[in-house]
């Protein structure tokens, strides 16, 4: 056997604390590295690659992609959504005082840097049409700063030559505004992700907040050469599973909410270059949610609700698993269905209704570190203590 080690250098600037890969500097490189397992534990190093994927990069999805067998994938995002720094002067209308000029003394962390600077600007308030107002001195508070010049890219991995990768020069993933959601899927030879386009492609608008476009990229992966880029699919809603996907197509199960706090979840077919709505139900606005093949998973207060769309394209509500608390994720992998609160975890095998129940009193965890071992059991990381193995 072998494992896949991917890594990044060159962390330069830990503020952006969430991305693998930070900094401006051009150097960062992430890096896959391919070891022998045949001796574990022993490991041997067969090769090595690295690409340089841009500055402010991180990787976005949590695992490799397998389009092929010989080529994997993963997708980097550039779009830091939030800043923390001093946001300038903020009106406030719950006090009253006297309109005044801005100069830089408003600002006493302005003044202490630029003690000889002079005013800089100046407005008028018309006192008819405002009841009301104060000067705020800029305060420490986030504001959006997405890079709009940068997209989600691709970066393929030829792992035909086990001692000699090759690492593809990366490709962008749509144009300006194009995000992507964290969302993928990969099988004979297409790769799938979940995208949200926030400007109009034609006139170059930007859409308001809430009211971005929602999309699946298709991507054909064949064994040797580039990718090959197909045409958006429009979306009824945002993509949160895919399911039989292959060479034909997949069925794309996407949410979108509704003005009544609650979210519609719905299930369109796709033949990989268009979609078409099949069903859909109406789940909480804030419940955990899952797929596994043709089965919808939502969470409650209590346990899990559980729907199965039929060959006549209706979901038919299956009998509700009883949990006696609320998982705040759920995951379907290999036929098997589990969620978590943290401290709690669940298993249920698929179309049964007998599960296995969980609690960690002195451990929180993320069920997306789970893993699942080759004879069924669940693997629970627990840090430098080693990992918990549940068997059923």
């Amino acid at each position: 056997g072998k494992l896949f080690v991917l890594r990044e250098l060159a962390s330069a600037q830990p503020l952006y604390y969430w991305s693998p890969i930070v900094g401006k500097s051009a150097g960062n490189k992430l890096i896959l590295d391919i070891y022998d397992t045949s001796a574990a534990p022993t490991l041997s190093l067969l090769g090595s690659c690295a690409v340089t994927p841009g500055a402010g990069g991180r990787v976005a999805t949590d695992h490799l992609l397998w389009p092929q067998a010989n080529r994997a994938a993963v997708v980097m995002d550039f779009n830091n959504f939030y800043w923390y720094g001093w946001g300038g002067t903020i009106l406030n209308d719950q006090i009253s005082v006297m309109p005044v000029s801005i100069t830089a003394a408003a600002n006493p962390i302005t003044a202490a840097a630029n003690p000889t600077t002079a005013v800089t600007s100046s407005f008028a308030v018309n006192s008819s049409a405002v009841d009301s107002f104060t000067l705020d001195p800029g305060i420490m508070s986030p504001w959006h700063y997405p890079i709009t010049t940068q997209v989600p890219r691709l970066v393929l991995f030829d792992l035909s030559l086990p001692d000699a990768p090759v690492a593809a020069e990366p490709v962008d993933l749509g144009s300006a505004g194009t995000t992507f959601n964290g969302i993928s899927a990969a099988a004979d030879g297409l790769i799938v992700l979940g995208m949200s386009q926030a400007q109009n492609v034609a006139s170059g608008k930007w859409y308001d907040c809430g009211q971005s476009l929602k999309a699946a990229q298709v991507i054909e992966v064949r064994s040797e050469g580039a990718p090959v880029m197909r045409r958006v699919i429009d979306l009824p809603g945002d993509l949160f599973g895919v399911t039989e996907l292959d060479s034909k197509g997949f069925l794309a199960f996407t949410r979108k909410p509704t003005a009544d706090s609650t979210t519609t979840l719905e299930v369109s077919a796709s033949d990989g270059y268009d979609a078409f709505f099949v069903a859909g139900v109406s789940a909480p606005a804030y419940g955990a949610t899952a797929v596994g093949g043709r089965r919808l998973f939502i969470a409650t207060g209590t346990g899990i609700q559980r729907h199965i769309l039929g060959d006549a394209g209706k979901f038919s509500a299956e009998s509700t698993l009883d949990i006696g608390w609320q998982p705040y994720s759920l995951r379907w992998t290999q036929g098997r269905l589990i969620g978590s609160n943290g401290t709690s975890l669940f298993r249920v095998n698929d179309g049964k209704n007998t599960l296995k129940n969980w609690k960690f009193t002195s451990w929180y965890f993320s069920l997306e570190k789970v893993a699942l071992a080759a004879d069924g059991d669940l693997l629970v990381p627990f840090g430098q203590y080693g990992a918990e193995r549940l068997s059923d």
